[in-house]
């Protein structure tokens, strides 16, 4: 949804489409709120599913149906939020998306704290903080979403142009492709959580914390690759050729810059951060043992957080879905 609706609109935006600037997003927002509605439904098999096939110890059990039970309500504010971030990038607003961003993160710490250490909720405390931010960020960011509509020439679309069996199409098969690209990128983070949990509670807290250093890198490269996604799909929609190979050139400069600046941090002051993060000293040593090899992942993923922003923002889904798969592999 986020991705998806990037590529589009910054097509979309290029090519000067008024109707589609505008039948987008309305588009992926009815997908959104379909699949959120689908997921509130089908939570109590969701639930029962993720305990079978990832199983800990029973306080951790309770403690992720507690979280999982009062999360979900948020799902329909969170893929709406998806879309109205990818509908920013593609317009390249992306303070207006920055903003929706830090009102989400800033709204969601200060609940916590309210919650969790004023009235000492807990990780019901945690869950409930979060589903009223995401809410929050949705409604604000569809405001903010139509301002900007509205500001880049974006046209009231017919009823027979929102729903133009082609654009579904097209929508439904970029999106398709990032589902089955997504479902590869995030298997082995997955896979690695359950083996991580087959090894004990300090061995799975341990990996939890070196996730936060890799999370912090991918912010990183991520901000360059959602450039990308946001210049490349503009250029392609104007059918730009000489904008479109510059867009791909600055941007992965820049993305090499940020992941040799992460390394270097990383093998100099990863102790500092994991000793941050954590104040178990079981886990800081175990967390110690394995920092090289989070020192060196952002100089192996930099080309590839870089051409996923590249093939998104020119919607190429599908050298993007069997790369992907052969990288899961």
């Amino acid at each position: 949804l986020r991705m998806g609706t990037t590529g589009l609109m910054a097509q979309a935006f290029g090519a000067r489409d008024g109707a589609e600037l505008s039948s987008t997003p309305l588009r992926a927002i009815c997908m959104a709120l379909v699949l959120g509605i689908a997921m509130l439904m089908l939570q109590w098999p969701m639930k029962t599913l993720v305990l079978w096939i990832m199983p800990a110890s029973e306080q951790v059990e309770e403690l992720a149906l507690i979280y999982f039970s009062i999360r979900i309500w948020g799902a329909p504010a969170l893929l709406v939020h998806f879309v109205v971030l990818g509908t920013l990038f593609g317009l390249q607003q992306m303070r207006w998306a920055l903003a929706v961003s830090v009102l989400l993160n800033l709204c969601n710490v200060g609940l916590d704290l309210l919650f969790v250490v004023g009235f000492g909720w807990g990780v019901e405390g945690v869950a409930a903080a979060t589903v009223i931010s995401e809410w929050l960020a949705a409604i604000t960011g569809l405001a903010l979403m139509a301002r900007a509509l509205r500001d880049a020439g974006a046209l009231k679309p017919s009823r027979a142009r929102l729903f133009r069996p082609d654009r579904l199409m097209a929508l439904f098969h970029v999106s398709a492709n990032l589902i089955i690209r997504s479902f590869f990128v995030q298997l082995p983070f997955f896979t690695f959580t359950v083996l991580s949990a087959g090894f004990g509670d300090r061995v799975l807290a341990a990996n939890a914390v070196l996730m936060q250093l890799f999370f912090i890198m991918s912010y990183g490269l991520d901000s360059l690759a959602h450039s990308a996604e946001s210049l490349t799909g503009h250029a392609f929609g104007a059918r730009d050729r000489p904008q479109l190979r510059a867009a791909a050139r600055y941007t992965l400069l820049w993305s090499l810059a940020v992941a040799l600046a992460t390394a270097v941090a990383y093998a100099l002051l990863g102790g500092v951060l994991i000793d941050t993060l954590t104040t178990l000293p079981e886990v800081q040593e175990t967390a110690r043992v394995y920092l090289p090899w989070v020192a060196v992942i952002p100089l192996a993923a930099v080309v590839a957080f870089h051409l996923d922003g590249v093939f998104i923002g020119t919607t190429r889904t599908a050298e993007l879905r069997n790369s992907m798969f052969l990288a899961a592999v």
